[in-house]
This record gives C-alpha cells, structure tokens and sequence, in this order.
C-alpha cells in the first residue's frame, strides 16, 4: 500500500479549516473532491486506485474526520476534529 502524500493531506486540511471557518455548512466530500479536481490535486479516478475517501481515512490525521449522516448515509461530509458535530 502506497503512502499518503502529506503535502496534499495538508491542502486537503487547509481547504476542510477555510470552509468550516467561512461558514457551519457541511463540507460534502463531492464537493471537496471538485475542488481538488478544479486545482489540480486529485486525478479523477483517485490516487493508487483510492478513492478520496479511503485516502483520507489512509493518512491517520486525526484532524481530518469522514462523517456520514446518520438518517441519510449517501451524505458524506468532510470535518476537522473540532467541526465534526455541525
């Protein structure tokens, strides 16, 4: 299993703090996807055949939390640690 690259772990973290400190609206993990793909971050069919996901859960940072609506689980947002009860 390949590593993650902790550069982008680190724009993806930067982008994640932007939007919960813009507003308390979810960021969906579609969303934060297209906005690696607009910029250039993230290939279309992922990383090492990754998924978005599966690469965040890989990097172990435990300031990046994946968080699925209870009573709607195709709702995936994207969290920190500190915003992951909005």
């Amino acid at each position: 299993m390949a590593s993650t690259d902790t550069g982008l772990i680190e724009k993806i973290k930067a982008i994640v703090v932007e939007h919960y400190r813009a507003g308390s609206s979810p960021l969906l993990l579609s969303d934060l996807g297209a906005q690696l793909r607009k910029a250039e971050l993230w290939p279309s069919g992922g990383i090492d055949g990754k998924p978005l996901r599966q690469y965040i859960d890989a990097a172990g940072d435990r300031d990046l939390v994946i968080v699925r609506d209870k009573n709607s689980p195709a709702y995936v947002a994207v969290a920190t640690a500190a915003t992951k009860e909005i």
